[in-house]
């Protein structure tokens, strides 16, 4: 019976443990949620208005021209680091 009683108090403090432990990591998102920048850019409703733009017809084929653009960059820059080493 002592070996049960043990037992279930230790299955008792690691439960408390572990909801300790979550309920302040839980805590501490909703704080660093309000500091962190890109949290409160995400949460303002202009980038949603964004976000729908990005679905548009346009939206899509400026996508595809930033992508090129970017893969050009990519290419031009990537040789020379090649030069540089």
């Amino acid at each position: 019976m002592k070996k049960k009683t043990v037992f279930g108090l230790s299955l008792a403090l690691a439960a408390a443990i572990v909801a300790g432990q979550m309920a302040a990591a839980a805590g501490s998102d909703e704080k660093e949620n309000a500091t962190n920048p890109m949290v409160q850019m995400m949460e303002n409703g202009n980038m949603n208005k964004m976000m729908n733009a990005m679905n548009s017809p346009e939206g899509q084929e400026m996508t595809k021209a930033c992508g090129k653009f970017m893969d050009s960059f990519n290419e031009s820059t990537d040789g020379a680091k090649d030069q540089q080493n």
